[in-house]
């Protein structure tokens, strides 16, 4: 079985950062090919720290976010023609710290005879999809994740790029006959980040990855001193109150709080039957129109 990976990256300091060298050392263990692929215009310096991990790179500022970067690195794999030469494609990105390995995860979903498959699987307000912070495609979905990955294209809007791209990949696969599966063996009916299931699913899995948005979530509703979080931040090697330092927790956190936009705190749903509302989402209020 012969894998290949295309790893997305950003910074908006044009650097590759500890915590990413970190995590393309473990996918370097159950790959065979790394396809570094950033959205930055990275210096040589830069580089020169992942020669030994990636065999490709591209560094160049599409602002076409990380399906942008999937979309170039499956570009690279097509023009020199090395699809053949693999059996699953995994895309990957670098919002996520390491907290474990992958070995594990690569053991268990070999024996999925879905098409293609992710970690965690999410409905919330949208159709069911796979978070495409990392998923693996088998050879046979190969061609058509090809057409959809040269359809991406520059939005302006995050909201475009969740329902196109994000949840558009799963549901365009679906429709075209190909079966999904995830990790987890569930759905999480609302962001997995916040919810206490996925608190525990992080545990009793030994899951390899977790968000930056997971800390953030979490210490603002349930405070600092929760021991699920420094029991995390020991399996990252690092010290808890240092971690809400990190940087990419940091630029999470502005994008997250410092904005003081409503919309970013609360979500309103309305259709003919119910008004649900979520505050970082989590269900708050659901009331039923008409019984």
């Amino acid at each position: 079985m012969k894998r290949v990976a295309i790893f997305a990256h950003y910074d908006k300091d044009n650097i590759i950062d500890d915590y990413v060298i970190n995590y393309l050392h473990a996918l370097s263990v159950v790959v065979d090919c790394i396809i570094f692929s950033s959205d930055c215009d990275l210096s040589n310096v830069e580089l020169s720290k992942i020669k030994d991990l990636c065999e490709y790179y591209l560094a160049k500022n599409h602002k076409e976010y990380d399906f942008g970067s999937y979309k170039y690195g499956f570009n690279l794999l097509e023009k020199n023609n090395l699809l053949k030469d693999f059996d699953e494609l995994l895309i990957a990105n670098d919002s996520c710290y390491l907290i474990g390995s992958f070995e594990n995860v690569f053991a268990k979903m070999n024996n999925s005879k879905s098409d293609f498959w992710g970690l965690v699987e999410n409905c919330d307000q949208y159709l069911p999809h796979l978070q495409s912070y990392f998923i693996v495609f088998r050879k046979k979905t190969f061609e058509s994740l090809g057409v959809f990955l040269n359809a991406v294209k520059e939005e302006k809007k995050k909201e475009n790029i969740i329902s196109k791209y994000e949840v558009g990949l799963t549901s365009f696969l679906v429709k075209k006959g190909f079966l999904k599966d995830n990790f987890l063996g569930k759905v999480f009916t609302s962001n997995p980040m916040s919810s206490s299931a996925f608190r525990k699913e992080v545990l009793i899995h030994n899951f390899p990855l977790i968000k930056a948005e997971f800390f953030l979530l979490n210490n603002f509703i349930n405070g600092l001193d929760s021991s699920i979080y420094r029991n995390l931040s020991r399996r990252m090697n690092c010290n808890y109150e240092d971690l809400l330092q990190n940087k990419l927790i940091t630029q999470s956190k502005e994008s997250l709080f410092l904005k003081k936009k409503f919309w970013l705190f609360f979500k309103i749903y309305i259709n003919s039957k119910s008004v649900l509302v979520r505050f970082l989402g989590i269900k708050i209020v659901s009331v039923n129109l008409y019984k």
